[in-house]
């Protein structure tokens, strides 16, 4: 993912923070100033009429880092230990007014970052817990109580919900969450085929020659004959197997993650074509509640992952009050 411009910014003033010292520049080449201060402004660009301030301030900073990183390079004298600690003892003006720059700098960055935060609207995004429904469980020492928690996710125009967490917990330690709707759900991105072959071959061949041959006659005759017999046999064998083997299946993506542990009910949902993350949203999660209890108290977070701008989370804490209807009571009393 991306970085956004809040990170972008909150990196750049990290980085900042590190100078301590005009005989120490953040660094040692000037060209590695322009790398790292061009990924610092990228995020910036993709609306740089909004973030002009914002891009000012931190253009200042770099062409410092820049300046400084190339005087060190063209003056090595400069890089020396014992000259870096002799400029400091006798010099310490020039390191009170560094000092000095140094915090007006950073305040800038600092009133940069508070302005951008409230440049950056994400838009709408709000809990509501719901009444429960309670009755009475099996479980004669317990009711059953089903909780709802709805969700309204309205990001501004210029983000996307790229993600969503829903997390519920009652701070009761005896309350036992025990099933959640939505539950887990995944969808099938399509399917795959992967084959394997192999090849093994042997081979084998024979040849064998043989010949007879004998003269008649000299040179004293004037006259000689020969003859040659030859015989050749030969023979081949050749053995090849090809083995292939294939592999395929479906292959899937997480829509929806829900799990509930003791007394935690969770969510995690992902954006995806079937499931666009926008609008209002409903969430249950059924409980165990021990039978005296009259009031749960609830805490509900929700985050949302938006793209170009981060996380954007909302909390909301409520004690809630468990009442049974006319006819549970009854049922309840009875089993007791």
């Amino acid at each position: 993912m991306s970085e956004t411009p809040r990170d972008a910014l909150e990196r750049f003033i990290t980085e900042m923070q590190k100078v301590q010292s005009v005989f120490e520049p953040l660094h040692q080449n000037p060209v590695d100033a322009l790398t790292d201060g061009a990924t610092a402004l990228r995020p910036f660009l993709a609306n740089p009429d909004r973030y002009e301030q914002t891009l000012r301030i931190m253009l200042e900073g770099i062409a410092n880092n820049y300046a400084t990183a190339g005087i060190f390079r063209a003056i090595p004298i400069l890089r020396w230990h014992w000259y870096k600690r002799l400029s400091q003892i006798v010099t310490p003006q020039v390191q009170r007014i560094f000092e000095s720059q140094k915090r007006d700098y950073l305040n800038k960055l600092a009133i940069a970052r508070d302005d951008l935060l409230k440049s950056l609207t994400p838009g709408r995004l709000e809990i509501d817990i719901l009444p429960p429904k309670v009755k009475a469980a099996d479980q004669p020492k317990f009711n059953l109580v089903e909780f709802q928690l709805n969700v309204d996710v309205s990001p501004a125009p210029e983000f996307t919900t790229e993600a969503l967490s829903v997390r519920l917990e009652a701070m009761e330690p005896d309350v036992q969450f025990s099933t959640v709707s939505p539950s887990t759900r995944v969808e099938s991105s399509g399917s795959y085929e992967d084959t394997d072959t192999a090849n093994v071959k042997e081979g084998f061949g024979r040849k064998s020659t043989g010949k007879i041959g004998f003269e008649v006659g000299g040179t004293a005759l004037g006259a000689k004959a020969g003859s040659e017999l030859t015989d050749e046999e030969t023979g081949s064998y050749e053995y090849q197997l090809t083995t292939s083997r294939k592999r395929s299946g479906q292959q899937f993506t997480p829509l929806v993650i829900g799990s509930a542990i003791k007394g935690v009910a969770s969510w995690t949902l992902l954006a995806n074509a079937q499931q666009p993350l926008r609008g209002g949203l409903a969430f249950f999660a059924t409980a165990y509640v021990p039978a005296p209890l009259t009031h749960v108290n609830i805490a509900a977070e929700v985050e949302a992952r938006l793209r170009d701008f981060g996380v954007y989370r909302v909390t909301e804490q409520k004690k809630i009050e468990l009442l049974l209807p006319q006819g549970e009571k009854k049922a309840s009393s009875a089993r007791t």
